[in-house]
């Protein structure tokens, strides 16, 4: 898989429509004093940011929707609430990136570099996360109907995830905690609105019964109390 870097700079290939956003952004590419970009609340759209570095910026309740980020630098960043709506994200390294409320629905996430990254109560509806990493990441309340997890990457994420038969898991493979919820459950087991929560082994083989090759944990403290009663011993 191609590794994805921070290593963008302060070039920014074309300014947002917004006079304001486009201004400001201006004022930060110019700048020598190497400020971190504040760009809460601005309307970015129309902006081309392929590879720029916007390393723990700000950029909560920003309007990215349709904007160009293509392997840009968003480690750390603050999306909180930041619609990113159809986004290029693809190539992104958007490591330790804080993601509470923001949507990614239809976004562009291939080959993106999310990890330990945070996402709660994000809306991934559709969104292209076709050899992605999340190693390390905290997925809690990610909505990812008909996503397509194809070939990413998962190494002791948390994967409190709602996923769907429209949700491709193809070559997902690695290591993950649920409980993850399914929707539109076809096992007979589902509550009145259709929905199912799965975790354990139980979630381990729906996944691989579609195409995932990944091992559900665990969770730290269960494996903890297990492995104390089964030695005798409180170590």
């Amino acid at each position: 898989m191609r590794e994805t870097a921070c290593d963008g700079g302060r070039r920014i290939r074309k300014l947002p429509t917004d006079e304001e956003a486009a201004g400001w952004l201006a004022e930060w590419e110019s700048a020598e004093d190497g400020r971190t970009i504040d760009a809460t609340s601005l309307d970015l759209r129309g902006a081309d940011l392929t590879r720029v570095d916007f390393a723990s910026g700000l950029l909560g309740e920003a309007d990215l929707r349709g904007v160009t980020l293509t392997g840009a630098c968003l480690s750390r960043a603050h999306l909180e609430a930041a619609d990113l709506t159809g986004a290029d994200l693809s190539g992104a390294c958007l490591s330790k990136a804080i993601l509470e409320e923001a949507s990614l629905r239809g976004a562009n996430l291939q080959e993106a570099n999310l990890g330990s990254a945070e996402l709660h109560d994000v809306d991934a509806t559709g969104a292209n996360l076709r050899g992605a990493r999340l190693n390390g990441a905290f997925l809690d309340t990610v909505r990812l109907h008909g996503a397509d997890l194809s070939g990413a990457t998962v190494n002791m994420t948390s994967f409190e995830v709602t996923i769907d038969r429209g949700t491709v898991l193809e070559g997902l493979t690695g290591t993950l905690f649920g409980p993850a919820t399914i929707a539109d459950d076809d096992t007979g087991s589902a509550d009145d609105d259709g929905l199912r929560e799965w975790g354990g082994a139980a979630l381990e083989r729906w996944l691989n019964e579609r195409g995932a090759r990944v091992q559900v944990l665990r969770p730290y403290l269960e494996r903890s109390a297990w492995k104390g009663a089964g030695t005798g011993s409180e170590e």
